[in-house]
């Protein structure tokens, strides 16, 4: 079987970002089921959209400790399927922004200035904006910031 390099580094990084914070102290034998909802649980409550993928890696890599008969069950497999929409109910509560309105942006801007924060205004005035319907598209370091304005 071919696994393409892209799949091999996304494994990985989900591999060794998320999953070893918390499975990588942990000897086979002492990882239960009970502990794996505890941290798919984490996953979805800290926002991670990918964390039905992160499940699924840990899910495989304990499988072939059973392979290897080093444990005798996957608990991992054992544990609930992490649905998208969970995962989604959760970024809704816990994704809000806030947005300045063009008048508050410009007493921020600013404060920054009079008070020494030139980097903060440097990003600000520095990079192109384009206005469009009501929203500022930033580019900033290869990445869009969308600015909403309020009215």
């Amino acid at each position: 079987m071919k696994v393409k390099p892209s799949t091999i580094m996304i494994t990985r990084r989900a591999i060794e970002d998320h999953a070893l914070e918390y499975f990588g102290d942990k000897k086979l034998n002492d990882i239960s089921v009970r502990f794996c909802t505890q941290v798919n649980r984490r996953w979805i409550r800290d926002g991670y959209k990918q964390a039905y993928y992160f499940r699924r890696a840990v899910a495989q890599i304990l499988q072939y400790g059973v392979q290897q008969e080093l444990i005798n069950e996957n608990p991992m497999r054992k544990t609930k399927a992490i649905k998208r929409q969970e995962i989604d109910e959760n970024l809704v509560a816990t994704e809000t922004m806030s947005f300045y309105t063009p008048k508050e942006l410009a007493v921020f801007l600013d404060c920054c200035k009079k008070y020494g924060n030139q980097k903060s205004k440097l990003i600000f005035e520095s990079y192109p904006v384009q206005v469009l319907e009501n929203r500022k598209y930033l580019l900033l370091n290869g990445m869009i910031l969308i600015l909403k304005l309020r009215n």
